[in-house]
């Protein structure tokens, strides 16, 4: 979840620069593999440690992340190996030394910024509007505090300051974009004959001879699947959900309990103008500050526009351009004198200078959003979907518990177990590696299959998730090894493919026959027409006339500029004529391609550039990495 938070807090230049961040191993010194690190770091940065801890919570992330993103085709022998480790941990390292080298640049982000990015992701927002109590939950469903997620959140809008800084003096050049629409928008007249493999595939004969024969020689180039039977039983808290009994006691009681639950905060829509003070200032700077404050005070209580004079005084760039736009406020967000503040105003008044660590400001209370609260019989449907889970968990895990033991009990076999907790043994028909249909879709359920406790040891797994508190326990009931398809099955296979390589290989020869008669004087229409090939004149095509034919446009577009000469190219399993009869360089660029390419080269540009400085980094760097503990002891 986390991570799909910080996909969204981030533009597309930022994407490919922290894609980029995986660097490759060979800027990490010989010495890190001699330096001593504490038992609890598995990589030093300078003078800064990245914990055993640190590396399992993200890497942990990045893979529920990768999972969500690929679904059923995630294997975690695919994804979770030591060079995917050592990628991340790569990353890791990267970050760590932007991170510092913000530091040293002095960037920073304020409360008021950062409050106001976490109040626009659109997964704390009910109805529209920030939650603070969806907020809670979320990062308390990742194990994660408030305080933890916005310090890492804040560190990550630190860091992007410096890619975005170098993308705003990055610039895409007039000879750049004139080079390039040159090439984009490039023009080439051609004619072209296809001599197709299918004008032999009549004509060509495979005997039974040579099929057998490729057989023969190319026995593993037609094996069945490996396929299993499984049986299982399931345990799914949704069953449990539908034997719940309701009381009405026990819900009023839960009811009163958890009022506070059922009542919204007050929220106050409010703006501000700062007036930013280095906490270092003088009393005279502090004062001169001040008074710029009260001065534009007195301009606002005189009737003067709010929105207008924060765009033109405010030093908060985060909402400035908005007229110092904050949205809707609820205790607890803000810093305590600006909170109290803002609590003490009414609808419409804007506050006195209020001095917080980033300076003075003046606050604009636009609206108020009352608290309010819910009944019991409003609440009630709320209450006992809460109490059917919360029985129905409690039940789900003492099932779940019993499961294990009966089947550490008796691995062989799933009936005692189905038997004791009234469940029923239940067959998938047969899959292979790849997965099947039903529970066999997914992919944990064939990895676990074809495991060597399950497949060679003839075990019962133990429980497999299928979603949250939803498991399967599986025995495999038969195992169809993967052999070589009888001669039968294939024959006509390998017949048809034999057949085509000669009519392919045919249609090739007639191609050079073709090239031998243009080159002594024949017309390529001419012989085209005679032959009854697909014949075609082409007078400036672009990269992106498809309708000539992908392949051919394609090939056509990869010859030398300066190339007239008649040649065959090979589109598919056929050959085309071709002879290149001009090139026209792409016509100057539309003000909307234009536009479109500076950004193309300046994107460009920027990732090349904050490379480097990647790679500058990483040179002036000290990077000590715990080989040992990356290669497996972590875990």
């Amino acid at each position: 979840m986390l991570q799909y938070l910080r996909d969204r807090l981030t533009g597309t230049l930022a994407f490919v620069f922290f894609g980029i961040l995986i660097i490759p191993f060979a800027f990490v010194g010989i010495d890190s593999y001699f330096t001593v690190i504490p038992d609890n770091a598995i990589a030093k940065v300078n003078d800064t440690e990245i914990t055993i801890n640190d590396f399992q919570t993200s890497w942990q992330r990045s893979q529920q992340q990768l999972r969500a993103s690929v679904g059923d085709a995630f294997d975690p022998d695919v994804f979770d190996t030591i060079v995917a480790r050592r990628g991340h941990l790569e990353g890791l390292i990267n970050r760590e030394l932007m991170r510092q080298y913000a530091l040293e640049m002095g960037l920073a982000v304020s409360e008021e910024e950062l409050s106001k990015r976490i109040r626009a992701i659109q997964a704390f927002h009910i109805d529209g509007q920030f939650n603070a109590d969806l907020y809670q939950r979320m990062l308390a469903a990742e194990s994660m505090s408030p305080r933890g997620f916005e310090r890492e959140l804040a560190q990550d809008m630190v860091i992007q300051q410096i890619p975005a800084a170098v993308m705003s003096s990055s610039i895409g050049l007039d000879r750049e974009v004139e080079a390039l629409a040159a090439i984009q928008n490039q023009q080439r007249s051609f004619e072209s004959a296809v001599v197709s493999a299918s004008m032999f595939t009549e004509d060509t004969d495979v005997s039974d001879e040579a099929v057998s024969e490729w057989y023969k020689a190319n026995p593993n180039s037609f094996l069945s699947e490996e396929q299993v039977v499984i049986e299982y039983i399931e345990l799914d808290i949704a069953a449990f959900k539908a034997t719940v009994e309701f009381d009405d006691g026990i819900l009023e009681k839960h009811f009163e309990n958890q009022k506070a639950r059922f009542i919204t905060t007050e929220e106050r829509l409010a703006s501000h103008i700062l007036f930013s003070l280095d906490k270092a200032a003088d009393k005279a700077t502090s004062e001169n500050v001040k008074q710029k404050a009260e001065d534009l005070v007195d301009r606002l209580r005189a009737g003067e526009d709010f929105t207008e004079l924060a765009k033109e005084y405010s030093d908060d760039t985060g909402s400035a351009a908005d007229g110092g736009d904050l949205g809707w406020i609820e205790p607890g967000v803000m810093v305590q004198t600006f909170e109290d503040a803002l609590y003490e105003l009414e609808a419409g008044a804007v506050s006195d200078p209020v001095k917080t660590g980033f300076g003075y400001h003046l606050i604009l209370l636009r609206e108020i959003k009352p608290s309010a609260g819910m009944s019991f019989a409003e609440a009630k449907s709320q209450l006992e979907s809460e109490y059917a889970t919360e029985q129905a968990e409690s039940l789900y895990l003492e099932q779940l518990n019993r499961l294990v033991d009966l089947i550490y009990e008796d691995p062989t076999t799933l009936e005692a177990a189905a038997e004791e907790l009234g469940l029923e043994v239940k067959t998938e028909d047969p899959f292979g590696r790849a997965g099947g249909s039903g529970i066999a879709a997914n992919a944990e359920v064939a990895k676990v299959a074809f495991s060597e406790l399950v497949l060679q040891e003839g075990a019962s797994s133990e429980p497999v998730e299928l979603a949250l508190n939803h498991v399967v326990v599986l025995r495999v009931n038969e195992h169809m090894p993967s052999s070589p398809r009888v001669f039968a099955d294939v024959e006509l296979e390998i017949a048809t493919q034999l057949k085509l390589a000669a009519a392919s290989e045919k249609a090739a020869a007639k191609a050079e026959e073709i090239l031998a008669a243009v080159a002594s004087g024949e017309s390529l229409e001419a012989i085209a027409e005679a032959e009854g090939l697909e014949y075609q004149k082409v007078d400036k095509a672009q990269r992106g006339d498809i309708q000539y034919g992908i392949s051919l446009i394609s090939e056509v577009f990869k010859l030398p500029a300066s190339d007239k000469d008649y040649r065959a190219l090979p589109i598919d399993n056929d050959f085309a004529v071709v002879q290149q009869s001009e090139v026209l360089a792409g016509a100057t660029a539309s003000p909307g391609e234009a536009t479109q390419y500076k950004q193309m080269i300046a994107n460009s540009a920027a990732v090349v550039e904050n490379s480097g400085i990647l790679i500058w980094l990483r040179e002036q760097a000290k990077v000590h990495i715990n080989e040992e503990k990356l290669a497996g002891n972590l875990y």
